[in-house]
């Protein structure tokens, strides 16, 4: 992205093939960028089902129309898992192509976000970011966001 380039954040509430695709486009960097290859179906079919919902809140980045960044957030007031959980936003998906990086556009989403949590009066956002992610990780600290819990995983051995 060039000085004089400018780019647009869209929150993404209808169906819109094309801005669905952009998603999908970001989504893939996302994927690639942590070795993971999920399949888009079943993502597609849930974000596609949720996007008049109030909770979700979907944000793509175009530069003109190149896809550029994305953005997934949640309002979640209760975890059927743990009984204690307090209302919180959660970051679940959050990706900047690497050629607009640094240039603000992750604070502007980030800042969209955050507007979003405000409106809904949410006081506490949550996020996960891979220990070896030391890019995301310096991101995340550099905008007040602090570690509060490490997440473990272990393979079962199969028989």
């Amino acid at each position: 992205m060039s000085s004089e380039a400018t780019f647009r954040l869209i929150r993404i509430q209808q169906p819109e093939a094309h801005l669905l695709a952009g998603v999908l486009t970001m989504r893939r960097a996302l994927m690639a960028h942590h070795q993971r290859t999920p399949p888009e179906g079943p993502f597609l079919e849930r974000v596609t089902r949720r996007l008049d919902d109030e909770t979700m809140f979907l944000v793509l980045g175009l530069d003109g129309e190149t896809p550029m960044a994305y953005g997934l957030a949640f309002d979640v007031a209760e975890h059927p898992f743990m009984p204690d959980w307090e209302r919180a936003g959660y970051i679940t998906h959050f990706f900047v192509a690497p050629a607009y990086r640094k240039q603000g556009v992750g604070k502007a989403l980030l800042a969209t976000l955050m507007t979003w949590f405000a409106s809904r009066a949410i006081a506490q956002v949550m996020l996960n970011v891979a220990v070896d992610n030391v890019e995301g990780n310096g991101f995340w600290r550099g905008q007040g966001f602090l570690p509060v819990a490490t997440r473990m995983k272990r393979q079962v051995d199969l028989p």
